[in-house]
């Protein structure tokens, strides 16, 4: 029976070490070659950090654009109001 369990703990052993070398693999090493946790880690917060800028950025800008949009609608109406209505002298009640 003990020679099951230990047979059982090696291959365990075996297994678990495999796994954390193929952890291991994905991650950059450093200078010293281990895997570079730390690296990764503020790496993913640098990018995390740039995408919530990129957003608000994005949101600022197509709120402007939807801002102007109004803006040059409502002045080609008003405009075309008033060349109709003012400048030509047409009455806006009959």
């Amino acid at each position: 029976m003990d020679a099951q369990h230990s047979e059982l703990l090696h291959e365990i052993h075996r297994e678990l070490k495999t796994l954390t070398q193929e952890v291991e693999s994905a991650f950059v090493k450093d200078d010293d070659g281990r895997p570079d946790f730390a690296g990764h880690r503020s790496f993913h917060k640098r990018v995390s950090t740039e995408e919530q800028l990129y957003s608000q950025n994005r949101s600022k800008v197509l709120r402007d654009l939807a801002t102007w949009a109004i803006i040059g609608i409502v002045s080609i109406i008003g405009s075309s109001l008033f060349s109709t209505y003012v400048l030509h002298g047409t009455s806006l009640v009959k």
